[in-house]
Order: structure tokens, then C-alpha cells, then sequence
């Protein structure tokens, strides 16, 4: 029996056979964020990782390879403050907001945060109930409603941005060249990392 083609859309697992992948390069997206970041904070300011999980879950591939690459930015670029990570639940809501609070009071030089997923704007929501939010910098993934809500506000600073539906978009494109043209497929597409600031948020979009 014949095996059936599939295509991995946003995030790339090792070790599989599939046709083909797009998405963006995880660990240079991660690099690039770095750079992002280490623009906002002095040499010896602090900055934290915080991770949104479910309970019993581990992190992603993707996630581990876009810390990879923004500890590697930091390190090759001589960041020497104390980098923390904060692992959150999402169904913990008011235990996240007690943690980050006292996270925050306890760690005062911790200028800026990073969220590897789209959950950046959650964050947000937990931190303008603290008195961390007319300073905090923040950098998040993905452009949905609520984080450009926050982009606006200036809290998240930056949003990189995949175009998810330009991934789908191939992927079935792939599948139809595979299935129905016969072509060959080049097994690895990695698409455009997008920056997105709030100056810029009303030009962008995810059209083909």
C-alpha cells in the first residue's frame, strides 16, 4: 500500500517523511527576536522567557529552537544580565497573575519579556494588573487580535508574524503539484519572517 502524502505546515518535525515543510526557519526567528530585544535593554538589565503551557504538556519543538536561537543572539552579541524563564499554565489564570507579580517585584531590573507563542497578549493582560506596565517591554509571536490590541498600546513592542495562511496555501499547492502534476516538491520552504511594529500594523496582512 502506497503511503499517503502529507505536508508539515508552521512547524517542523524531525525524523518524519513528509513531502514537504513550510514554514518559517524556528531557531532564526528566534535569533531575530533576539536582536529585537537586546535593542530595548542596557548591558546589564535582565530579561525573562516566559512560557504558556497546559498542565502535563512539554514545550514544542518549535518553542525550544526559537529559544535556542534568541539565547544565541544574546550570547554572541555580549549580553551580560541574567536571563530568567518563567513557565506559566494556562488554566492557572490567577495563580499566573500572584507568580508574576512577585516574579516582577522581586526581580526589578527585568526590562523586557519574551513569549515564543501566540500567547503574548495573555501575558499583557497579567501584566497591566501590575505596576510593571507603563515600563515593561514586550515581544510576542503571531498576528491575532489581541496581541496587536497590545502592539498598539506600545506594551508589546514587536510582533513576528509567519503568515499562516500563506503556509496553508502551499501546503495544499504542494499536495495538488504532488498528487495531480506529478512534480517533484522541494522537501523544506522556509517562508519570510515578518517584524511588525505598531506604526506599520495597519499595512500588513496575510494575503497571498
Amino acid at each position: 500500500m502506497a503511503s499517503i502524502p502529507y505536508v508539515l505546515i508552521d512547524s517542523f518535525i524531525e525524523g518524519t517523511r513528509c513531502l514537504a515543510y513550510y514554514g518559517t526557519h524556528s531557531f532564526r526567528s528566534g535569533y531575530i527576536a533576539g536582536r529585537l530585544i537586546r535593542g530595548q535593554v542596557s548591558n546589564d538589565d535582565e530579561i525573562a522567557i516566559f512560557h504558556f503551557m497546559k498542565s502535563g504538556n512539554s514545550h514544542s519543538q518549535q518553542v525550544n529552537r526559537r529559544e535556542e536561537g534568541f539565547r544565541k543572539f544574546l550570547l554572541d552579541n555580549g549580553f551580560n544580565g541574567t536571563i530568567h524563564s518563567l513557565t506559566m499554565h494556562t488554566d492557572k489564570r490567577d495563580d499566573n497573575i500572584d507568580r508574576l507579580a512577585k516574579f516582577l517585584d522581586g526581580h526589578n531590573r527585568v526590562k523586557a519579556g519574551v513569549v515564543f507563542n501566540s500567547r503574548a497578549h495573555v501575558l499583557g493582560d497579567y501584566i497591566m494588573q501590575t505596576s510593571a506596565s507603563s515600563k515593561f517591554r514586550l515581544l510576542g509571536y503571531d498576528v491575532i487580535d489581541a496581541n496587536v490590541r497590545y502592539l498598539k498600546s506600545g506594551l508589546i513592542t514587536h510582533l513576528i508574524s509567519q503568515r499562516p495562511e500563506v503556509q496553508g496555501y502551499h501546503c495544499v499547492k504542494a499536495l495538488f503539484r504532488h498528487l495531480v502534476l506529478k512534480e517533484s516538491i522541494e522537501p523544506v520552504n522556509y517562508m519570510p519572517i515578518d517584524i511588525i511594529i505598531k506604526e506599520n500594523i495597519e499595512y500588513y496582512n496575510n494575503y497571498i
